[in-house]
């Protein structure tokens, strides 16, 4: 009997603050996963800055434009309120959708 295993997605579990200072680390990150199905773990962030709020929404277009799946787990209150704070509501919603 053959039994097909499906691998898990690579996480990445984002840090607690999320300032412009770690938009390039967060960016290198995910670049590193690209055209992979990606899970980000958002449940310890306490503050969103908006560049790496914009590198989370690149990420989710690139992804979507690649045929792949970028899901957020158990996004935190922050991250969200963040999200919407920053004018990217919309976003937050696709973000939680796909998670």
């Amino acid at each position: 009997m053959n039994q097909v295993l499906e691998a898990e997605a690579p996480r990445i579990s984002l840090a607690p603050r999320l300032t412009g200072a770690a938009a390039a680390e967060l960016d290198a990150a995910l670049r590193n996963h690209r055209g992979e199905d990606i899970v980000v773990e958002a449940g310890r962030v306490e503050l969103l800055g908006a560049q790496c709020a914009q590198v989370l929404v690149s990420a989710m277009q690139t992804w979507r434009i690649d045929g792949a799946r970028l899901s957020v787990e158990a996004p935190s209150a922050a991250f969200a309120a963040d999200f919407r704070r920053l004018g990217l509501g919309r976003e937050a919603a696709a973000l939680e959708a796909a998670g």
